[in-house]
C-alpha cells in the first residue's frame, strides 16, 4: 500500500461518520422550521437545505478559483450536478418503498434544464469570464425574488384562511424558530466540516495514484461535495421528508451553477478543458432533461427502476473518465 493511503482512508470514513450526524440534524431543524413558519417542505428544500448543502461546493469553487485550479472548479460543479441527479437522486428513490413524487418541482426543473443549457452556451469560447460570472448572479437574483415574491403570495393566502391570532408571533414561536434555525446552522457546519475530511482524504488518494486535477473534481472532489445532499438524501428518506429530498436535489444544481460558478467566474475567469464540451458538460445537461419525461408524466413521479437507471448512467459516467 502507498504510505499514507491507511490514514486517509481512516480519514474518509471518519468524515462519513460526520456527515451522517450532521444530515441528521440538519433535516430535523429544517422541517420544524417549515412547520413553524408555516412553509411547504418543498420551499425549503428548494432554498434553505439546497443552498445549506451546497456550502462544500461554494468553498471549494471559491478557493479553487483564486488559486488558479479552474479545472478543478468547474469539474466540481459539472460533476457534482450529474452527482446530485444520476447518484443522489438514484439513491433516493430506490431506497423509497413508494414511487418518488418530483411533479411539484415542475418549474424548478424546467429552469434548471435552461441554466444549464445557458452555462454550456457561455462557455463554447472555452472560458467563463466575469461578464458570464455577473449573468450568472443577475439570474440567481432573480431566481431568489421570484420565490420571495411566491412566498410573499402565499402569506396572503394563509391571512385569508386563519384567524389573525394565529399568525402572531409569540416569545416560544420565537424561541422554536430560533432553536430550529441553530440546528439547521450547526448542520451545516457539520455536513461541512464532514464533507472536508472526505474531499481532502480523496484528493490525496487520487494525487498518490497520478490521477489528473480534472478527473479529480469531476469525480472525487465533485462526490465529496455531495456528500451533504447524499446524506441529507438518504436520512430524508428513511425520515420520510420526501419534499426535502426533491427540493434538495433540484434547489442545489441550480444553486451550483448560478450562485457558485457565477461567484467563482466573477472572481477570476475560469478556462474550460476543450474536450469537456463535447463529453463531460453535454453529460450534465443530458441528465437534467431526463427529468423532462418525470416530470410531465401524469402520476408526477419517479419509479424504483428509472432511480436504478439514473445511477447506471452515473456509475458509467465515471467509468468513463476513468478508462
Amino acid at each position: 500500500m502507498i504510505p499514507g493511503i491507511g490514514l486517509q482512508l481512516l480519514l474518509f470514513a471518519l468524515g462519513a461518520v460526520v456527515l451522517y450526524f450532521g444530515a441528521q440534524g440538519f433535516i430535523r431543524g429544517a422541517s420544524r422550521l417549515a412547520e413553524t413558519l408555516g412553509v411547504s417542505r418543498l420551499a425549503i428544500g428548494l432554498t434553505i437545505v439546497a443552498f445549506g448543502t451546497s456550502a462544500p461546493e461554494m468553498a471549494n469553487v471559491v478557493m479553487a478559483s483564486v488559486t488558479g485550479r479552474d479545472l478543478l472548479a468547474v469539474g466540481n460543479i459539472a460533476g457534482a450536478n450529474i452527482a446530485n441527479l444520476g447518484l443522489v437522486l438514484g439513491v433516493g428513490t430506490v431506497l423509497r418503498s413508494s414511487p418518488l413524487m418530483i411533479s411539484g418541482v415542475k418549474r424548478e426543473v424546467f429552469f434548471l434544464i435552461g441554466v444549464s443549457i445557458l452555462f454550456y452556451l457561455l462557455v463554447i469560447d472555452k472560458e467563463l469570464g466575469r461578464i458570464d460570472g455577473a449573468i450568472f448572479l443577475g439570474i440567481f437574483g432573480v431566481y431568489l425574488w421570484w420565490w420571495l415574491r411566491r412566498r410573499a403570495d402565499g402569506v396572503v393566502e394563509l391571512q385569508g384562511t386563519f384567524p389573525e391570532a394565529a399568525l402572531t408571533p409569540t416569545r416560544g414561536k420565537v424561541l422554536a424558530i430560533t432553536w430550529d434555525v441553530v440546528q439547521v446552522a450547526g448542520g451545516i457546519l457539520i455536513l461541512v466540516g464532514g464533507a472536508r475530511l472526505m474531499i481532502n482524504a480523496a484528493v490525496e488518494m487520487a494525487a498518490a495514484f497520478g490521477v489528473s486535477q480534472g478527473v479529480i473534481g469531476l469525480s472525487l472532489v465533485a462526490f465529496g461535495t455531495t456528500l451533504p445532499e447524499l446524506a441529507t438524501t438518504i436520512v430524508g428518506t428513511f425520515r420520510r421528508e420526501y419534499d426535502i429530498v426533491v427540493g434538495n436535489i433540484v434547489g442545489s444544481c441550480v444553486f451550483n451553477v448560478l450562485a457558485i460558478l457565477g461567484i467563482g467566474a466573477l472572481l477570476n475567469p475560469l478556462e474550460i478543458e476543450p474536450g469537456w464540451l463535447f463529453v463531460e458538460i453535454p453529460v450534465m445537461v443530458g441528465f437534467t432533461l431526463a427529468l423532462v419525461p418525470l416530470v410531465l408524466r401524469k402520476a408526477g413521479h419517479i419509479l424504483r427502476w428509472e432511480g436504478g437507471l439514473l445511477l447506471l448512467g452515473y456509475f458509467a459516467f465515471i467509468a468513463w473518465i476513468y478508462r
